[in-house]
């Protein structure tokens, strides 16, 4: 401590701080000289004081470590000098054998900015604070996780939450508008039939005319294709007594629809058209055109349809050929004109994909949603799928799709537009 003194024979060594000052007693001044002190302050002949470690202690006192003693004697002890138990040790650079840093810190002049992955090793094998850190970093991470998947409950939790207020919302207001459909059809019951629309009997329609007034346009679009006597069982079983609860409005009007069935014997004649410069340059063999035929084909023997692939067609990617051949095929005898055209290749970005462009000059009618559709559904595959111009219209009595030109989309493609493309062939030639 400061100003605490060691007396010797001779004299008394004072310690102010860190610095040893000796001060003179009666015996000294009579001698003329002063008492001489040794190397760690106290007096040579006189008792020795049993001083602390200090930082730079646990660098051996050799002339080549003068310089790191130095530093360590005058520098702050944060972040030099670490305690390991009782012991007190200094932190030594295990590359340059140097002291007062760390290995791979930027004040060694050995540390390697190079592949860190031998960097690791080397410091796993040699470094004495390898393992240390190694189980600090691992608590860090483990931390991390464990706060990372709260976080992930949480959200799981609060989206769990909304979602069960939205369905209990829905219901009650669903709840609301059945008895409010309830009331009004008692309250017109009691006051008598409506008038009825223009047009139609008020026999027909004095049990519809609530249950219209409470609906949403979409039900009212369906809900008009049901007889009379079906509406009023509807809205029978609406009743707030008897109807389930939370059961939306018109579910029991409308079912699922399902388009009809294509007949097994109704006959389908396809033409394919392949649209590549280099295929119709001989550069490589056209593989588009027969994964077109062989998906068909396999559909046919599967489905027991009657599809036949009557037409086949390679030319380059030019506006004038493309549509030449569809107009060729399409405008031929009821015998011989194809009642599907596939097109494959020329859908994408290149200034030389010019196949929607011929689709949409031949097409009296386009179809745009069909190809929108069946794009988004292929997109769940492959999600540059949705990076097609593809086009899908209708040329007298032809329908046009185009198909990418790589074989493998084309596949993916096929299997999902070939069920709705019979659909619309068959609801186009029945009409």
């Amino acid at each position: 401590p400061m100003g605490f003194p060691r007396t010797s024979g001779s004299g008394t060594a004072l310690w102010l701080g860190d610095l040893p000052f000796l001060v003179e007693t009666p015996s000294v001044r009579a001698m003329g000289k002063k008492a001489p002190l040794d190397s760690r302050g106290d007096a040579a002949d006189g008792p020795k004081r049993k001083r602390e470690a200090r930082p730079e202690d646990a660098i051996p006192d050799l002339p080549e470590n003068q310089d790191a003693r130095d530093f360590l004697k005058n520098a702050p002890s944060k972040g030099l000098w670490l305690p390991f138990g009782k012991e007190v040790k200094v932190m030594k650079c295990w590359r340059c054998k140097q002291y007062g840093h760390r290995t791979g810190d930027r004040e060694c002049p050995m540390r390697e900015m190079g592949n860190q992955s031998n960097e690791k090793k080397r410091r796993v094998l040699y470094d004495p604070m390898a393992s240390m850190m190694e189980k600090k970093a691992q608590k860090r991470e483990a931390r991390r996780e464990a706060r990372r998947e709260r976080q992930l409950d949480n959200i799981a939790r609060y989206q769990r939450l909304l979602e069960e207020e939205r369905v209990k919302r829905d219901q009650q207001r669903n709840q609301k508008m059945l008895e409010k459909a309830a009331k009004k059809a008692k309250k017109k019951k009691s006051s008598g039939p409506a008038a009825p629309p223009p047009g139609t009997k008020g026999k027909d329609t004095k049990e519809t005319v609530p249950l219209i007034e409470v609906m949403t346009s979409s039900v009212l679009s369906d809900a008009c294709c049901k007889s009379p006597e079906e509406v009023a069982a509807a809205i029978a079983k609406h009743d707030t007594n008897q109807g389930p609860a939370g059961m939306a409005l018109g579910s029991a009007l409308i079912p699922p629809r399902t388009p009809a069935e294509v007949p097994k014997n109704f006959k389908i004649r396809v033409a394919v058209l392949t649209v590549s410069d280099r295929a119709f340059a001989g550069i490589y063999k056209d593989e588009s055109g027969p994964a077109v035929e062989s998906v068909i084909s396999k559909y046919a023997r599967e489905t027991k349809h009657d599809i036949q692939v009557v037409h086949g067609k390679v030319v380059p990617d030019d506006i004038k050929e493309i549509s030449t051949s569809i107009r060729s095929w399409a405008h031929a005898d009821a015998s011989e004109s194809p009642s599907l055209i596939l097109t494959t290749g020329g859908t994408g970005f290149s200034t030389r994909d010019v196949t929607p462009e011929a689709t949409k000059e031949v097409s009296d009618r386009l179809a745009p949603a069909l190809a929108a559709g069946i794009t988004l559904a292929s997109s769940k595959k492959e999600p540059f799928a949705l990076l097609s111009r593809a086009q899908a219209g209708i040329c007298k009595n032809s329908i046009i799709f185009n198909l990418p030109g790589r074989p493998k989309a084309v596949r993916e493609n096929l299997d999902i537009a070939l069920p709705k493309l019979l659909q619309a062939v068959y609801q186009m030639h029945m009409a």
